[in-house]
């Protein structure tokens, strides 16, 4: 019998000590990764998901999957923080850092900014993903309900190379029972995304509007300055969606390598204006990427001011459009020729700061003005409309998406409606004084 047992201590010892080695070089692993952690809901142990954030902002175990690569492979750098909270305003702007979630949202406005896994990324985003980016997201909190999302992709260096901003998107009809996951599959809200390369040139915008539409612009440079942009408009060929090329903006520099003049030339005939599909002014220049970068607010997708007074055009294919510019790339002049290069009409801006004050439009005799007047905050007030030196309309901003449309008829007005947040709530026939 004592035999027997010096036989068996003879096998289980080294039986014991493999395993303890095996016991300490797993602890180890785990250790040096950061990821061993069985959380309050974890009954599987460790994961390669992102932990919960923590109600003070911090967290521990942050990961962040990078495509194929994981944080064991890749270092993360130290501007990849945990949650953090803050006041804003309507225009998500970094006011103070809050220390929790639940203090933040007792404000008016919220924002979040985090950073998350590509797991987490919304499906109609993942065509734009690229290996090694970090994703951060910014989120704003209006009345404690989301009302805004930002997307910024960064390289290694901090570099950003996507930026995508939307506003939630409301079910339609038959989608109430949809997961998240399935929702967002189906649905792009309403929005825009920007590309970038390494250079922080922008390389592609891509338009979202609420009816599905989508538009793109590529851009295009010789050495650092943007020289082409092509606008491309999403169709439906077939059940197939294919882009179509709607025009292409060429930019004119001076000796001193200053923009002279935008050059556009349409390639299918389309009509723009109030009844029919607007097609806005755009001239973007590739510095907007240093306001991606910034920590302390959302950015905007931002158009050149116009006026829906200056009526319809129908443009045919073959049309150009052309800009003038001033030293800081603000539109002076923008002409309409058509085929045979004769001018259709002419658009004359005249610039207070970095706001239009008085605006032209001559067509042959006909000569439309609009004259914008702003208060102290550079807001809208007045918008005033004249027609070959007579005043046909006038409307006035009273506040808290108030305002008040005047129509007038030799002088004198004969028309006033009151709308609020777009929305025409009255409308009153005003008697003539005589």
């Amino acid at each position: 019998m004592q035999g027997n047992l010096r036989a068996l201590r003879k096998k289980i010892g080294p039986l014991i000590i493999i395993f303890l080695l095996f016991l300490a070089g797993f602890f180890a692993r785990t250790q040096e990764t950061g990821t061993f952690d069985l959380g309050p809901d974890s009954e599987e142990g460790p994961t390669d998901e992102t932990s919960e954030t923590s109600e003070s902002g911090e967290d521990p175990t942050l990961e962040l999957e990078l495509g194929e690569e994981t944080a064991e492979e890749i270092e993360i750098p130290d501007w990849v923080r945990p949650a953090r909270w803050f006041r804003s305003n309507a225009g998500g702007m970094t006011l103070e850092e809050i220390p929790s979630r639940l203090a933040a949202l007792r404000y008016e406005y919220a924002l979040v900014i985090d950073f998350i896994n590509i797991a987490e990324l919304p499906e109609y985003l993942l065509p734009y993903y690229g290996n090694r980016y970090f994703i951060e997201v910014r989120i704003l909190y209006t009345d404690r309900a989301e009302s805004r999302r930002q997307y910024l992709f960064r390289d290694q260096e901090g570099t950003v190379r996507l930026v995508a901003a939307f506003n939630p998107t409301s079910a339609e009809p038959g989608e109430e029972d949809l997961t998240e996951e399935e929702f967002g599959a189906i649905q792009i809200p309403r929005g825009f995304i920007e590309t970038y390369n390494e250079n922080q040139l922008i390389t592609a915008e891509y338009q979202f509007s609420d009816d599905g539409d989508e538009t793109k612009t590529e851009f295009f440079y010789n050495r650092g300055a943007i020289i082409r942009a092509e606008t491309w408009r999403q169709t439906v060929i077939d059940e197939v969606k294919e882009f179509t090329r709607v025009h292409t903006d060429h930019y004119r520099y001076n000796r001193s390598s200053s923009l002279r003049a935008v050059e556009r030339i349409y390639h299918e005939a389309q009509e723009t204006g109030e009844s029919g599909e607007v097609l806005p002014v755009r001239l973007a220049f590739p510095n907007r990427v240093l306001d991606a970068a910034k920590d302390d607010a959302f950015i905007s997708d931002r158009l050149a001011q116009g006026s829906g007074f200056f009526g319809d055009t129908y443009v045919e294919s073959g049309y150009r459009m052309v800009f003038t510019t001033d030293a800081r790339g603000r539109i002076l002049t923008q002409t309409l020729l058509d085929n045979q290069d004769e001018t259709v009409w002419v658009i004359e801006n005249t610039w207070s700061g970095n706001q239009i004050s008085l605006s032209s439009k001559t067509e042959g005799d006909d000569v439309r003005l609009t004259e914008y007047e702003y208060n102290s905050a550079g807001e809208w007030m007045i918008e005033r409309n004249s027609h070959n030196g007579d005043l046909e309309r006038l409307v006035r901003t009273e506040g808290g998406g108030r305002e008040v449309e005047e129509l007038y008829m030799n002088g004198e007005v004969i028309l006033r409606a009151i709308w609020e947040d777009g929305r025409k709530i009255s409308e009153v026939r005003v008697r003539s004084r005589e």
